[in-house]
């Protein structure tokens, strides 16, 4: 049997490592990924375009953080996807009102992000990024325009150390760090 996409990225983070701390595409359904912000959405609507165009069946989804929501392409990439219809896409924002250097809402205000997909043509839901069953059931959703799923969350949930704490966008946890976090989980 082959190693999990968890088990393949092992080392992440840490110093000297092939892995940065982000997704990296070493498995078959990983087939592109960015670390730069603003790259995913319009890659998606390139991959999404294109199965458009060759009559392919298939969804694209593309994961978003609400910092990349900033980002000018992005914003290109909505356009594009509503102008043509990409009802073959799924973007997936995870809002939790953090972002690398602190809180989103400072450093560049993008709410209300539902009325702002809507007006530039997207169906858009909103959700508990942290339930599971409402994340598989907003997936499935069907519409004939590109589909944003506003999926709010909480840094660092559920680990009461970790919660809403941006330190941990970065930050390798300590052994005693992972054994509390482990034991908060059990």
């Amino acid at each position: 049997m082959g190693k999990t996409l968890c088990e393949k990225c092992k080392g992440s983070g840490k110093i000297w490592s092939k892995w940065i701390g982000l997704i990296e595409p070493v498995h078959p359904d990983l087939v592109f990924a960015t670390g730069s912000m603003g790259g995913g959405l319009p890659a998606g609507v390139g991959f999404a375009l294109a199965k458009k165009l060759k009559k392919e069946k298939g969804t694209i989804y593309v994961v978003e953080s609400d910092g990349g929501m900033q980002v000018g392409t992005t914003w290109e990439a909505i356009q594009i996807a509503a102008q043509y219809k990409l009802n073959n896409l799924v973007l997936i924002v995870d809002d939790n009102s953090l972002q690398a250097m602190g809180e989103t809402k400072k450093i560049l205000n993008i709410h209300p992000l539902d009325r702002k997909l809507k007006s530039f043509g997207w169906d858009v839901r909103k959700i508990n990024g942290h339930n599971f069953a409402q994340i598989e059931r907003t997936i499935s959703f069907r519409t004939k325009k590109p589909l944003a799923i506003i999926a709010k969350t909480i840094k660092g949930y559920p680990i009461s150390f970790m919660r809403g704490n941006n330190i941990f966008h970065y930050k390798n946890l300590s052994k005693q760090e992972y054994l509390k976090a482990l034991k908060e989980l059990n």
